[in-house]
């Protein structure tokens, strides 16, 4: 048993290893790890298509799960390469996914991967590197389909990770959107990207991407259970930050923070049973009613 499981079971707690916590945020991209195909165009990932045609691999030479990922090659002959949510499902109906104008923080988040023997060509002091990261472009609805504001989040000068997974994880708040240029957008359109900035070194390196999640966290202050990114430690990048998801981190990250005393644990005032008076306001006295109540909280998850 763990030690969140002991702490809990202690206070008369436990929970069923099968339970899942309710109304977690989910993932709105389709395919997000890349495992299935297109049912027209088997050679390409479902949801996905590629900038240019022909030149990103959908590659099942390594992945983070599955068997499969995007992978972006050295650019030559042009200077953009991706992939992208904006194309249209059999129904006519784009893959991009919703976005809610003034809703809460947008969050895109995912892994890369740089093989040690494949590495991207590093800066110079004379000619930059290749930009590569993920882009996110906010669309108007349809049937208007167009930009409204676009953001690009790079991974900085990175030439390899060794064959590692590195985690990735861009936060699009809504003060950055401006208010100035209705109709407001509806959507954002995804894409892994790598532009050749040009200049010498020679772009070189492949860069891999894997397990893509994007999520609109929740606005509603009153939502307790919701106290961490996605992850499964304590420690991880994140976690102590709200990401509109209620899962197992958030209940672990809760019952750490609680062992030690930390004041971000005091949730409620003294009483005995979920529901008493004053239950959900901070007394500066961290407890079992502070334990309960974050629970209870947790099993009913977030709006």
């Amino acid at each position: 048993m763990t030690r969140t499981a002991i702490t809990l079971a202690a206070a008369g707690l436990l929970i069923p290893a099968s339970f899942a916590a309710g109304n977690d945020a989910e993932n709105r991209l389709t395919n997000p790890s890349f495992e299935d195909a297109d049912p027209f165009l088997p050679f390409l990932p479902d949801g996905w298509g590629d900038i240019p045609q022909d030149v990103p691999v959908w590659s099942d030479e390594f992945a983070r799960t599955g068997v499969r990922s995007l992978e972006i090659p050295a650019p030559t002959f042009t200077s953009f390469i991706g992939w992208t949510t904006n194309i249209f499902d059999s129904g006519g109906n784009l893959f991009d996914p919703l976005y809610e104008y003034e809703g809460g923080d947008y969050v895109v988040s995912g892994y890369y991967m740089i093989p040690g023997d494949d590495p991207l060509a590093p800066s110079t002091e004379t000619a930059p590197y290749d930009i590569v990261g993920v882009k996110v472009e906010l669309r108007r609805v349809p049937p208007n389909f167009s930009i409204y504001q676009a953001f690009e989040y790079t991974i900085g000068d990175v030439t390899t990770t060794n064959g590692e997974w590195v985690y990735f994880e861009a936060v699009l708040t809504p003060d950055e959107v401006s208010p100035d240029f209705p109709p407001f957008p509806g959507s954002a359109t995804i894409v892994p990207f790598r532009f050749r900035v040009g200049g010498t070194p020679t772009p070189q390196g492949t860069i891999y991407w894997d397990d893509l999640c994007v999520i609109q966290r929740s606005t509603d202050p009153t939502c307790v259970a919701d106290v961490t990114t996605s992850g499964t430690n304590p420690g991880n990048t994140g976690f102590g930050v709200p990401d509109g998801n209620v899962d197992v981190s958030d209940l672990t990250f809760f019952v750490e923070i609680w062992l030690g005393g930390d004041v971000a644990a005091d949730v409620t005032t003294s009483g005995t049973n979920p529901g008493d008076a004053g239950f959900g306001v901070p007394d500066g006295n961290v407890d079992v009613t502070d334990l309960t109540f974050f629970v209870e909280s947790w099993i009913t998850g977030c709006p």
